[in-house]
């Protein structure tokens, strides 16, 4: 799991136009560690925060919001969150949003190639061993 917030915190890095202090989260604010899937990385900047948040809970999905530099992310509403209940804030800060987008990966296709012959158009079993 480690890695993997390595790997974001590079990721959001590279995608920085100026030098940002990152920090990174797992779960936060979640008492109960198995029922929760979300990544959270900061990037503070010299006039702004960047707050990103990765899920796994249901679709893949990422958000970024834009804060002032001094405004923190203060509380999850958790059940929200699992419940995908849009009706409340989810994610509340101690100061104003500036800006936000976000992205649901609504459909995945897994390609399984074993033979190494880039063949889309045909079906192949699965060779692999079902446990």
């Amino acid at each position: 799991m480690l890695a993997k917030l390595v790997f974001v915190a590079v990721l959001t890095a590279a995608y920085s136009a100026d030098k940002r202090k990152l920090t990174a989260h797992l779960n936060p604010f979640c008492d109960d560690k198995q029922e929760c899937g979300l990544c959270y990385v900061t990037a503070e900047g010299l006039n702004d925060t960047l707050h990103y948040f990765w899920s796994v809970l249901g679709a893949p999905a990422a958000l970024s919001i834009q804060t002032p530099l001094d405004s923190q992310l203060t509380s999850i509403s958790w059940d929200a969150l699992r419940k995908h209940d849009l009706s409340k804030a989810i994610f509340k800060f101690s100061g104003p949003v500036l800006s936000s987008s976000a992205v649901v990966i609504s459909k995945v296709w897994e390609y399984n190639d074993p033979d190494n012959k880039a063949k889309m158009n045909t079906t192949v079993k699965n060779r692999h061993p079902q446990h």
